[in-house]
Order: structure tokens, then C-alpha cells, then sequence
């Protein structure tokens, strides 16, 4: 009999140890299974207000603002000729007010302006000097073209403000005879990159 009880009690602890050892894998499952929450979320994007825009406008009255109807699109080549009937004598110059827009309803631009070299090699274009300022930053001081054809803003332009600039183009003193009557475009790029 002492056998026969001793066996049954084995069983039975067997038979407890078992049940609650389930029951402690079901509690640590069912405690894992409460900390990790589901939830469909649904996100919609719109790009209305992350367009990018840059508008430009010139003039070579040196009193100008711009207003709303100066501003010109700019486009995938975003150039405007400044200068369009000056004549520079040597020793002389010529000054134009540039300005830059940032148009885009909530980004800011970080911009650079540049010189566009004529398609066609023009030995007055090449002899022309460029100052270029913002108030009384100087990015440009008597410079030849090829010095002024990329260069960065100082700072962003923030969404829907602008940057005047003043160009001053020159043609030294000492600039050949061969350039009298002689003519180049002169042009001014904007490119600009989103904040």
C-alpha cells in the first residue's frame, strides 16, 4: 500500500508541477501579448506646401523696389538680362538692382547667384569687372566673370521674403581700343536649393 501511495503522490505532484507550469507560461505569454498594442494608422501626404519657387526682378533704377508685378517665374534656367541697353565707357560703369524670391509656400531656399557667360566668346564680356553686393556684404569687389559664376547667398531666403542685390559692372581704364563698339549680353542666373 506504502508503494502504491507513494506512486500516486509522485503522480500527483507530477500532475501539480505540470498544471502550474502551464499556467506560468500562459501568464508570462498573455503578460507579453497585453504589452504590445496594434493600431492601423493611416497617413495621408500632401505636397501642396512643399513646392519650391524662385522668382527674380531687376532694374537698373538704382531707387527700385520690387513689387508684386516684377517678379518673373523662374524656370529651368531661371535667367534675366539686367543690363539690356547700357553702354560702359572705359574707366566707367553701369549698376542694376537684382532680386531674388523665394516663392515657396513654407520652404526656404539656400541660393546662389551667378554670371551667364554669352554662348559665343566676346573679348568685352571677358573684360568686364562685376561687384556684387547685399547691403553692405560684398560678395564680388571688381571681379572678372569667371570669378562671380557661382556664388552663394550669404544665409537662407526664407518662405515668401527676397534678397536685393546690387550689381555694378565695369570696364577698367585700361581696356583696349578694340572693344570700342563692340556689345555683349550680360545675364544673371539664380539656382537655388530647398531647406
Amino acid at each position: 500500500m506504502s508503494q502504491n501511495h507513494v506512486t500516486r503522490r509522485r503522480l500527483s505532484l507530477r500532475s501539480v508541477t505540470t498544471v502550474v507550469g502551464i499556467t506560468m507560461l500562459a501568464a508570462v505569454g498573455l503578460t507579453a501579448a497585453s504589452m504590445v498594442d496594434w493600431e492601423e494608422t493611416i497617413v495621408s501626404l500632401s505636397g501642396t506646401t512643399n513646392t519650391f519657387d524662385l522668382q527674380v526682378a531687376g532694374s537698373d533704377d538704382l531707387s527700385w523696389t520690387p513689387q508684386e508685378s516684377s517678379w518673373k517665374q523662374g524656370t529651368e534656367s531661371p535667367e534675366i538680362v539686367i543690363l539690356a541697353n547700357s553702354l560702359i565707357s572705359p574707366g566707367g560703369e553701369t549698376k542694376a538692382l537684382v532680386a531674388v524670391r523665394d516663392a515657396s509656400p513654407r520652404l526656404n531656399a539656400v541660393v546662389r547667384l551667378g554670371v551667364v557667360p554669352p554662348p559665343e566668346p566676346n573679348p568685352l564680356f571677358d573684360a568686364l569687372r562685376f561687384t556684387i553686393s547685399e547691403g553692405s556684404y560684398v560678395y564680388a569687389d571688381s571681379a572678372p566673370a569667371s570669378e562671380v559664376s557661382s556664388i552663394p547667398l550669404t544665409g537662407d531666403i526664407t518662405s515668401m521674403n527676397y534678397r536685393l542685390l546690387t550689381v555694378v559692372v565695369s570696364l577698367p581704364s585700361d581696356a583696349p581700343n578694340s572693344l570700342a563698339g563692340l556689345t555683349s549680353p550680360l545675364q544673371l542666373r539664380f539656382t537655388g536649393e530647398n531647406e
